[in-house]
Formats: C-alpha cells, sequence, structure tokens
C-alpha cells in the first residue's frame, strides 16, 4: 500500500491547539490516569502529545476554546460520532514537515468501536488488512483508521496510525519510552489533568544530534499570550516540555516543567525567570497591562538538578491580551 499525504483536519488546528494549553496547569480534574494510559498508545516517533479529558472539558466553555473543542467536535462528526459519546483523546505529531508529518488521534469514549466502523463503511471507507489486522482507509483523503478494542479508535495519516499499532505492541515503540518524558513526567506525577500537553524530542533524534531540542520555535504562537512568550524565550532549549491546564472560577493556574540538556542550563534558565518576575512589575511591556504583571509576579520557580518547574495564576483578562 503506498503512503499518501492528506489534510487532516484536526491536525490544521493542532499546533494552535498545542500552543493554547501552555497558558494554563491545573489541580483538581479527573480523568488523568486514564489520559496517560491513551499516551500508551502514542509512538515514539512523536515529538508532540497533546491528551483532553474530553468530558470535562467540553463542558467548561473557556477549557473548550482553548482546546480548540469547536474542530474537535467538527473531527468527531466526521468519524460518524457524537461528541457526548468521547470522553478523552489524545493528538500526537511526529517530526516530519507539514505535508509529510504523521499527525493522529487515539479516541475513546462511551461508543461501540464496531458500530463506528460500520458507520464508516456506509460512507465509503474501504476496509483493508494489514498484517492480520483490519483498517479502515478514507477514499476522499487516505486518512487511516483502526480500532484497538470497544471503545478505542486510532485515526490519522497512514504513518500515524501504523505506528500508533506499532506502540500498541511493544513498549519500546511508545511516547511514554522516552527518557525525557519520564523525568518530566515525573514531576506531574500525582496531580489529575483535563489537558495534558507534553513535548519531547524522540530518543534516537537526541542521539544523533547530541544537542537540546528548541522548543520555543514550536509554540512561537504564544508570544502574544500574556506572559507565556516571555517564559518560553527564557527557557529556550530543552530535551522535553510539559505542561497542564485547568480552570477555576476567573484564574488559570499554570505550570510548565522543562527538562534542560544540563544542570548549567537549568541554572541559567532559573535565574532567568527569577529576574523575570523580580522586573514583572516594572518592565515596559507590562506596564500597562495590570493582570499579565501580576501574572508574572505570581511565579514561582523551582529547579531540581537539570529541570526547571514553574507556577503561576493567570487571569482570563490576562490570557486575552
Amino acid at each position: 500500500m503506498k503512503s499518501s499525504t492528506f489534510k487532516f483536519p484536526v491536525i490544521k488546528v493542532f499546533c494552535s491547539v498545542v500552543c493554547c494549553v501552555l497558558i494554563s496547569f491545573l489541580t483538581t480534574c479527573s480523568g488523568s490516569n486514564s489520559q496517560r494510559t491513551l499516551l500508551a498508545y502514542v509512538p515514539s516517533s512523536s515529538y508532540t502529545v497533546l491528551a483532553v479529558n474530553w468530558k470535562v472539558a467540553r463542558e467548561d466553555p473557556d477549557l473548550k476554546r482553548i482546546c480548540k473543542g469547536a474542530e474537535i467536535e467538527k473531527l468527531f462528526a466526521q468519524l460518524g460520532l457524537g461528541e457526548e459519546t468521547v470522553t478523552e483523546f489524545a493528538v500526537y505529531r511526529d517530526r516530519g514537515t507539514s505535508a509529510q508529518a504523521g499527525n493522529g488521534l487515539i479516541g475513546k469514549g462511551n461508543f461501540d468501536s464496531s458500530e463506528v466502523v460500520k458507520q464508516l463503511i456506509r460512507m465509503g471507507w474501504a476496509e483493508q488488512n494489514l498484517e492480520g489486522r483490519r483498517i479502515y482507509v478514507n477514499p476522499k483523503d487516505a486518512s487511516w483508521l483502526t480500532t484497538f478494542g470497544k471503545n478505542l479508535f486510532a485515526f490519522g495519516t497512514e504513518s500515524a496510525v501504523r505506528d500508533a499499532i506499532g506502540a500498541k505492541n511493544k513498549s519500546v515503540n511508545r511516547f511514554t519510552h522516552n527518557p525525557a518524558y519520564k523525568v518530566m513526567a515525573s514531576h506531574f506525577e500525582g496531580k489529575q489533568y483535563p489537558i495534558l500537553m507534553m513535548i519531547a524530542l524522540p530518543q534516537a533524534s537526541q542521539d544523533m544530534a547530541n544537542a537540546a531540542v528548541q522548543l520555543t520555535a514550536t509554540v512561537m504562537d504564544l508570544a502574544g499570550v500574556g506572559p507565556l512568550g516571555d517564559l518560553l524565550t527564557k527557557i529556550g532549549y530543552a530535551r522535553s516540555l510539559g505542561c497542564g491546564i485547568s480552570h477555576k472560577d476567573e484564574f488559570f493556574p499554570v505550570a510548565v516543567a522543562a527538562v534542560m540538556k544540563d544542570e548549567e542550563s537549568a541554572k541559567i534558565v532559573s535565574g532567568s525567570l527569577n529576574l523575570l518576575k523580580n522586573l514583572g512589575g516594572s518592565v515596559s511591556n507590562y506596564s500597562s497591562q495590570t493582570n499579565v504583571a501580576r501574572a508574572i509576579q505570581s511565579m514561582s520557580v523551582e529547579r531540581r538538578r537539570e529541570v526547571v518547574s514553574v507556577e503561576m495564576t493567570m487571569s482570563t483578562r490576562a490570557v486575552a491580551q
């Protein structure tokens, strides 16, 4: 079967979704353990992953807006799924160019996978066999879908679905097998996240490059979202980065964990962030933006060896500025 590329609707908004996720951190919503279960199907070739407890996010207008929920609902509709039948999903992307990238989504919910498949076939999708596994191909855009159980599926480009199958079959093929991910994830243990975003370069690429990943370019669109542009600029190079999001009243508590290439880099970053905090109320860029300045001043910065952790509280007004 020949590889093909296509326009994958959810990935059109994926980069902006990932950027938006960086604006918040949650501490009290349910679904984290289940979300991390979905990560077991995300392939090691991925460098960016967004996991969402959709049951929670779709009921909160602000969380739904941040994770581009309207676009996600359109995607589910294209698969014949009612948005209320999906409880959680994870979107992932590899490091290929925009035309060649592997873009995928793992979905879980209250639906019956066999009924979803029947609906797709009625819509014209073709059933094919891949080494004993049934896959379904949309002739309109060459997207793939396969099921992993009664209420779990993988959808996306051919390479994304193939890699998800590989991740299911062998743990070494999973995003969660990445050492950088393991270090980063340990800083989120014991907390629960309706929305969780993580970036980590595949280990093979780290070995070849023998250098840190420049994450700033990946999320550069955040430059205009309150103080997050400055935060990411100060972090700069990192092996991996993670954050989550919640919404409580008029505030978004924020936390970011960045795994730097070594302790010296982490010291420099933590020092820069503390300087930013001390200047937050007087920096000219923020002098007329009281809400943003308060967010900067609310930052707490910790460093544990090569890991820098940041927490802050942003108001909805600061996010909108």
